[in-house]
């Protein structure tokens, strides 16, 4: 028996990745025993490449091909949300395969969650690829994902894929915006957190709006001859869809709790009229500056009261709380009549789109290297 435990112990193995053999790997029991409400459970990836089995979304070869790939990943998002509940929280176009067949699929599930369980724990590092994510989850990382969110991902990959990979009619710099503002999360050095944030989407909302003078791209009319009618009609209606869940005025457009709270105690004060006539910028400044230290002290400064902020409405979700309707307009469109697709409609890649990096990329486990311990 010494003999076959000695054997046991000396057997060679042979194992993917990296792994250190200092200490003994926790069992999965323990695992879940040392793991709380602050500190998730400690995860290895390995992943193993095997071979091609279909090409990036941006390689399409019309747009009808691209419009059946998204639908197609849109109908096992369905079947996956219906069996288990899953969400997928990283829809974006590199996620999205054409397959050899013409078909499309959804991969890379690594940031999934269980909708059914909507109090466990946060996968850590929020969103997987913010560009894509919904306008409400870009705002703001923190809260909690649902099905219309995934579903709003759906528009905006196929947007972007018009967008970058189409000759849109409009200048290099109004495109190269229109992508800074709607995909990028803008975060340059110096800027105050609170106001990167409220910039964050802000192209989304517009597109959503129909404010096509901030967004050019929210004009469909410059579609015309450019985007088969079907890819217009269905961008179209996908906003009519989705732009209910974002009414105006609503409490997302004025900023945060904080944000309101301060505008509600710091009242604007009351001058005497015509005080400030005839004077400069940096005059009238100090004037009022010297004003207010004056009566303040002697306690007869008066405020004038900001105008209150309405509630916003109640908000309909019945539109987006199944799969049924967005797959039903993708659908729509892929059964068109041929005559009004372009058979020559290919993606564009001499348009060069500008890269898009995920908002935590340098979350992201890393990938292992094949190896072998003797």
């Amino acid at each position: 028996m010494c003999q076959l435990r000695q054997q046991e112990q000396c057997r060679p193995t042979t194992r993917l990745g990296y792994e250190e053999d200092t200490e003994p790997e926790p069992s999965l029991q323990q695992q879940v025993a040392r793991a709380s409400a602050s500190s998730a459970v400690k995860r290895k990836h390995y992943r193993m490449a095997m071979k091609a089995t279909g090409k990036a979304l941006a390689e399409y070869g019309t747009t009808r091909d691209m419009v059946n790939a998204v639908c197609d990943a849109l109908d096992a998002h369905k079947e996956l949300y219906e069996d288990t509940g899953l969400l997928h929280r990283d829809v974006s176009p590199g996620n999205i395969l054409i397959m050899h067949g013409g078909c499309g699929t959804l991969v890379d599930w690594l940031y999934s969650k269980d909708s059914t369980h909507p109090s466990r724990v946060p996968m850590k590092g929020g969103l997987a690829c913010e560009p894509f994510s919904s306008y409400r989850l870009q705002r703001d990382t923190g809260k909690q994902p649902y099905l219309y969110d995934d579903l709003e991902s759906f528009l905006w990959v196929t947007l972007y894929m018009i967008v970058c990979y189409r000759p849109l009619p409009f200048s290099s710099a109004a495109l190269q915006s229109v992508i800074q503002s709607t995909f990028h999360s803008p975060s340059p050095a110096g800027m105050a957190n609170e106001r990167c944030r409220n910039q964050r989407g802000v192209g989304k909302i517009q597109f959503l709006r129909g404010e096509w003078i901030d967004n050019a791209v929210a004009r469909f009319s410059a579609y015309d001859g450019i985007v088969p009618t079907p890819v217009t009609a269905l961008l179209q209606r996908l906003t009519e869809i989705f732009s209910p869940l974002y009414p105006k005025p609503s409490n997302i457009d004025y900023g945060n709790e904080r944000e309101r709270s301060w505008m509600a105690q710091n009242l604007i004060v009351r001058l005497p009229a015509g005080f400030t006539r005839g004077m400069g910028r940096k005059q009238a400044a100090v004037a009022k500056a010297a004003y207010i230290a004056q009566h303040k002290a002697a306690g007869t400064l008066e405020f004038v009261q900001p105008p209150t902020i309405p509630p916003p409405p109640e908000i309909d979700y019945s539109q987006v709380s199944t799969h049924t309707t967005v797959l039903q307009y993708f659908t729509y469109a892929t059964i068109q009549d041929d005559l009004l697709w372009d058979i020559g409609d290919c993606a564009d890649k001499a348009l060069n789109p500008p890269a898009l990096t995920r908002s935590i990329k340098s979350r992201r486990p890393p990938v292992p290297v094949l190896h072998s311990v003797m």
